[in-house]
């Protein structure tokens, strides 16, 4: 799976920023009218939300870079509902104003960090309001808002567009969907199963990538991929639980930074570990840097085991039998072996069937048994 780093996020902000930038400079006043993709909501409506939340979202930077911290909405949801149903009915022009200032706003705040510390209280990891995060949690917020919002927007650009990065970014924050005493072992068409919960009964969900990712996210898959089983037998897709709460914090696999490599034996032992699987740290606990979920550590000795034996050569290569190989059927006998594959060889050549006579004899190690004709 993809680690995200804040270098790799900025790329990603940008870019959903440009596409959402550039579907609203096409809409007229009764595009924004029309309904979105999300019942009970307009074009408007996700336009509104969108410019709300990247203001909301750079005033958590912004404050953050002083040392403080803000709610991230003012009046908290109903004060975010308010703001939507307010603005809802702008045109279109309005809408494009309010959009393209509030992700410039965003982006601005963002691309600040790029020259501060990246660990401690400063830059990236500094602390904001938001699910209790620091601000790379802030970013990949505004990634899956912008990406999302774009498909809601019911405008030909739907989640079959996200791209991998993306969609394995979803399978790690919408873990927290699985509902309580069950597992998802999700199988994406051509890559690595992920596999999300830690229950004992389990469903597999195989697709299409973005299909899954959709599923996830309460979208409507758009390849009609999907397919569930449980047990070997074909089952309804399984029941999700709300998105994660506002004030809910997960464990990432993929948050950058990643965990500092250990020093001296323990270190050694990591190392060896992430290559051969030695545990370092007792039972139940893998001191593998960089921390990998098991899949992935399985898929990197896979295919560190197959290039291996890729380049080595073989040590008895293939070659055309012998004629004797080839008429011959097989005896338990190594001693007779030769004798009559000799004498088959013969016949196979054409000779007359006198000359296929041969002495079979059965040995053993260090004598001779017996001696008889045989054809």
């Amino acid at each position: 799976m993809t680690v995200m780093t804040p270098e790799k996020l900025l790329e990603e902000l940008h870019r959903a920023a440009d596409i959402v930038a550039g579907m609203t400079a096409t809409l007229a006043d009764p595009d924004i009218k029309a309904p979105s993709e999300l019942p009970g909501w307009s074009r408007g409506h996700v336009l509104a939300h969108i410019a709300g939340i990247s203001n909301a979202m750079a005033r958590q930077l912004e404050y953050a870079a002083r040392g403080e911290t803000i709610e991230l909405y003012d009046g908290g949801y109903e004060g975010r509902s308010q703001a939507i149903e307010m603005a809802a009915g702008h045109s279109a022009a309005e809408h494009r104003a309010d959009v393209s200032a509030a992700l410039a706003r965003v982006l601005g705040a963002f691309d600040s960090l790029k020259g501060t510390g990246r660990s401690g209280p400063a830059g990236w990891q500094q602390p904001i309001s938001f699910r209790g995060g620091v601000a790379f949690d802030g970013g990949l917020a505004i990634w899956r808002e912008l990406v999302i919002h774009a498909s809601d927007l019911g405008m030909g650009r739907g989640p079959e567009t996200w791209n991998r990065p993306f969609c394995e970014h979803l399978f790690d924050f919408l873990s927290a969907r699985v509902p309580e005493g069950q597992r998802f072992i999700l199988q994406p068409l051509a890559l690595p199963p992920v596999t999300i919960g830690s229950g004992a009964q389990s469903t597999a969900v195989g697709g299409m990538l973005t299909d899954i990712a959709a599923w996830l996210a309460g979208r409507t898959p758009t390849l009609g991929s999907l397919r569930a089983t449980a047990a070997a037998d074909g089952v309804d897709l399984p029941h999700l639980e709300p998105w994660p709460a506002a004030g809910a914090t997960t464990l990432s696999t993929l948050r950058w930074p990643p965990p500092a490599e250990p020093s001296g034996l323990v270190g050694a032992c990591a190392r060896m570990g992430a290559a051969g699987g030695v545990d370092a740290a007792g039972p139940g606990r893998c001191l593998r840097w960089p921390q990998r979920p098991a899949r992935v550590n399985a898929c990197w000795c896979s295919r560190s085991r197959r290039r291996s034996l890729m380049a080595r050569p073989q040590r008895k290569p293939p070659r055309l039998p012998s004629v004797r190989m080839t008429r011959w059927q097989g005896t338990n006998r190594a001693a007779a072996l030769k004798a009559q594959a000799l004498a088959a060889a013969r016949t196979a050549l054409g000779l007359p069937d006198n000359c296929a006579y041969s002495v079979y004899v059965t040995g053993r190690p260090g004598a001779t048994v017996r001696s008889i004709s045989q054809a």
